[in-house]
């Protein structure tokens, strides 16, 4: 037997937020990435509805702009007004696209694509690749980038020719040891407790586990689909109360910051929260008297989710009122105003929910296998990381995240079935041979006194090398175990033994 060495599987990598809390849209932490050659710095947020990556171009910022504009948009290369692909050797331009990523949600824009290096991390390059997807934007309805996290191929310029995400290209160069990342958008009303990003694998300390997982719908645009069974608030300004009238299926996305429910939710929120619907931004406000009130209050929100809008297996999700106490700026509004991230939908394809449900929460995402799931967020004083890596398929031997108990219990079960059906095997066999030989030795003597008694007694050759077989035409002198050939042991009372391989 020829042994093959198998090498090691590379580490994940935890991928470091910044030291920042920013957006237009509320308080979030970011990461940074380095783009082009030399490496611009930028600061962005991950998207796990993307597999792009998106950075404020040169220009992003007019004179028209706050005198903050660089600051607030992420970007981090001192006096430049964003990405100068004149100044990065490694540019090269494909065409002005628009961005589509949000179109059904009225975020809209263009990007100016090519191919360009990526890095993560505002200074180690490591794992900095070559010719990836970059998208250059003014538009500020995206005031910070976004850094990709699906690992699906992109077509824009060839539809022969797709291009690989950046997550592929780590795998593909074996630098994580699988498509699949763990993530949670970290919470500044937790004395600024930090994003969580880790690819190739997850952080075990970070959340609170539980048994259910969701399934990955890797031929849609909505990947990562669950089911709203239930939203329950309670110490609302109206007491204990349902806030979803019948259930839904949201799609789950961090590149926008809010919730998106159907109207009829939205006007129990409403009601409940004491919230004033603006027209001019369709955002929902607060004024100061009923924020104070609902910071007095406290209120709790728990999401009952499942795989589906109604049935099966559930799990709860709790979060503070302080997750939904945000304030929006610049360019949504002049000055920084309270308000409650939830949005009306439309209709279905706009029911979504996005990074504010990332606070709270943590994301596990295996391409390798197609599932996901979604716990409730650990936090403590000193956080102490846990990274597990979640391998690849084609080692399932190995227990992690990715396989479950029944599979693991299932590998063995048939493994010891095998085992036992070799065993049974061989015994038969040996019983087999040990009567062939009585048989064959019975026969010899009949076949004696046959060939002078039975005159219809006749030989079929099949040639001179080939094996012989004596037939009486009256009556099989000779005889096959016809049971053995259809699998059938005498031994295990004429039934079929199968093994069923996990």
């Amino acid at each position: 037997m020829t042994l093959f060495s198998r090498e090691p599987n590379p580490a994940p990598f935890s991928f470091i937020p910044t030291e920042q809390w920013e957006g237009s849209d509320g308080s979030w932490n970011t990461f940074g990435i380095q783009v082009g050659t030399p490496g611009q710095t930028f600061r962005v947020f991950a998207s796990t509805a993307s597999q792009e990556t998106w950075i404020p171009i040169a220009g992003a910022c007019g004179p028209t702009d706050p005198v903050n504009c660089t600051q607030l948009r992420g970007i981090q290369n001192g006096s430049t007004t964003g990405f100068n692909t004149n100044a990065s050797s490694s540019w090269l331009l494909a065409n002005i696209y628009s961005l589509g990523l949000e179109d059904n949600l009225n975020y809209t824009g263009n990007g100016e694509y090519g191919f360009d290096s990526i890095g993560p991390g505002l200074q180690d390059n490591s794992l900095s690749i070559g010719h990836q997807i970059v998208a250059g934007i003014v538009t500020n309805r995206f005031m910070l980038g976004i850094f990709g996290l699906r690992p699906k191929d992109m077509n824009f310029m060839d539809s022969n020719n797709p291009q690989p995400s950046f997550m592929s290209s780590l795998r593909n160069q074996s630098l994580i040891p699988s498509l699949s990342y763990g993530y949670s958008a970290g919470a500044s009303y937790r004395n600024q407790s930090p994003a969580s990003l880790t690819l190739g694998g997850y952080d075990a300390a970070a959340f609170k586990p539980n048994n259910l997982n969701f399934t990955l719908n890797s031929n849609a645009t909505r990947e990562m689909v669950i089911g709203i069974q239930e939203i329950q608030a309670d110490n609302t300004l109206v007491g204990t109360v349902s806030l979803l009238p019948q259930g839904i299926l949201s799609f789950i996305d961090s590149t926008i910051p809010e919730i998106w429910l159907p109207l009829e939710a939205c006007l129990i929120f409403e009601n409940s929260f004491g919230l004033i619907f603006d027209n001019y931004t369709e955002r929902y406000l607060l004024n100061d008297t009923v924020h104070l009130k609902l910071k007095e209050l406290n209120p709790t929100i728990t999401f009952k989710l499942g795989a589906n809008a109604t049935g099966g297996p559930t799990i709860d999700l709790t979060f503070p009122y302080a997750a939904f106490d945000l304030e929006a700026g610049w360019p949504i509004y002049q000055n920084q105003t309270n308000y409650f991230p939830l949005r009306r939908a439309l209709n279905e394809s706009q029911f979504a929910i996005g990074r504010i449900f990332l606070q709270e929460t943590y994301l596990i995402a295996d391409y390798e296998r197609g599932d996901f799931s979604i716990s409730q967020s650990v936090f403590t004083a000193d956080p102490k990381p846990n990274v597990i890596s979640i391998l690849p398929v084609e080692e399932l031997d190995t227990p992690n995240r990715g396989i479950s108990q029944g599979v693991i219990i299932g590998s063995a079960v048939g493994t010891f079935a095998l085992l036992t059906f070799l065993c049974v095997g061989i015994f038969v066999y040996w019983r087999f041979k040990k009567k062939q030989k009585k048989l064959e030795a019975s026969t010899k003597a009949d076949l004696k006194q046959s060939e002078a008694e039975n005159p219809y007694l006749v030989e079929i050759s099949a040639g001179e090398e080939g094996p012989k077989e004596l037939f009486a035409l009256n009556e099989f002198t000779y005889t096959r175990s016809a049971e053995m050939d259809a699998g059938l042991v005498p031994e295990m009372g004429g039934k079929e033994i199968m093994a069923e391989l996990p």
